[in-house]
Parts: C-alpha cells; structure tokens; sequence
C-alpha cells in the first residue's frame, strides 16, 4: 500500500494559509477581521441602549442598560471557549490528519447545539436572579429581566455561530465571520427600529431584534462553515 498523500489545493481568497507564506502578514490579516468581530458582538447590545434610550425613555434605557455586563461576559465566554475549539481543529489540520478534523468538528456542532439549549433553559431561570445580585433598581427589574431572558432564547443561534466562525478560523478564514457580522449588524439596526418605532414594543422589541438577527447570523455561519468543511485537506491513499 501506497503511503498517504495530502491533495493540495489552493487556498480561497477568504482563506489565509497559515503554514506558507510571510508569517507576520498572515498574522495581521488574520487577527484584524477577528478583533473587528469581537467589536461587532459587543456592539450590538450598545445599539440596542442607543436606540432604546433615543426614542423610549430612562427607565427602558436603564432595563436594556443593566444587561450590558451580563451580555459582555457572555460574548467573552463563548468567544474564548470557541477559540479553543478553533486551536483543536487548526492543530489537527497541521498535523494533515483528516479523520481527525472530521471528528473535532462534529464534537464542536454537538457541543455547540447542547450548550446552547442548556444556556437557553437555564438563562431563563436564573435570569432574575443574576439581576438581582448585580443590583438592578426594583422600578425597571421587570422590564430589565424580559429583556435578558429574550435574550437567552437566541442561545442556541449564538453558540452555533460562534462555534461555526472558530471552524472557518481553523482553516484560516476570518473574513467571513465577520462579512456575517456586518449582515447581522445592519438587519440588526433595521429590526431594532421596526420593533421600537412601528410595533412600540419597547425594551421587549429590542430583545426580540437580538433572537432574530441572532438566528440569520447562525444561518449563514452554519452554511459558510459548510462551505469551509469541503476544503479541509483530505487524505488519499
């Protein structure tokens, strides 16, 4: 038998080939659209206080306000935790071993989608309480609890995207993510207007805005991450 070779393909446009070429380069073009994705995530939350604070009033500015610590360390969280799924998957690619970056990418899918139906469930039961304990003022607890608890319901959408971007990552790709990114911002701003100034569904149309822009994110992440599947290396014999 014949030893096993790696079919070499050349690299999209959207991919960096991290193993060839001037190191510092591939760097750079590699961790600028990841910094600006980071950005992005975490802008999202201060359009939501942007335009809640601008056409509602205080109260439900100080609702949508109060979440902004707990959503902030979420994104964090999950940002880091998919980092580490892209360090697996991207050393499995260094080493050419496919069978390998086959199975780590299905235990990513798997643990993404179970983590993020656990973080929906338990979000909302201990949402109240994490508000709670950070002080929020009883006069806009309510309002501040409904927003956080939509919020979780989109759950499962944000741990599928960011666990579909750490894939795209691994094989050097992080424009896509945060092409995806900017999509969802601008859908992202339009919802939140519709929500606020045509339904005057308030705080509530905010949090509503984010499981929606959140499920369009995730779509198109899962099918770029499928795309980005079929041009791993792949082993003959």
């Amino acid at each position: 038998m014949s030893d096993t070779t790696i079919a070499s393909k050349k690299p999209k446009s959207n991919e960096i080939d991290m193993l060839n070429g001037p190191l510092f380069k591939n760097i750079l073009f590699f961790a600028l659209p990841l910094a600006a994705s980071s950005l992005l995530q975490e802008l999202f939350n201060s359009i939501d206080i942007a335009v809640v604070g601008h056409f509602i009033g205080s109260e439900a500015l100080a609702a949508v306000g109060s979440n902004a610590p707990v959503i902030g360390l979420l994104i964090n969280l999950f940002l880091g935790i998919s980092m580490g799924a892209c360090a697996i998957i991207s050393n499995h690619i260094g080493q050419q071993d496919h069978k390998s970056i086959c199975n780590a990418i299905n235990t990513v899918g798997m643990v993404a989608i179970i983590s993020g139906i656990f973080l929906l469930i338990l979000g909302v039961l201990v949402a109240r309480p994490i508000l709670t304990w950070m002080g929020t003022p009883p006069e806009v607890l309510g309002e501040a609890v409904k927003y956080l608890r939509i919020y979780f319901l989109a759950m499962p959408f944000i741990m599928v995207f960011n666990f579909g971007a750490a894939i795209l990552r691994s094989i050097g790709d992080t424009r896509r993510p945060l092409y995806i990114l900017v999509m969802a911002g601008i859908i992202n701003t339009f919802l939140n207007l519709l929500f606020v100034l045509v339904f005057h569904m308030g705080g509530i149309g905010s949090g509503n805005r984010d499981r929606h822009s959140q499920y369009i994110q995730c779509h198109d992440d899962r099918s770029a991450a499928s795309q980005g599947k079929r041009t791993l290396p792949v082993t003959s014999q």
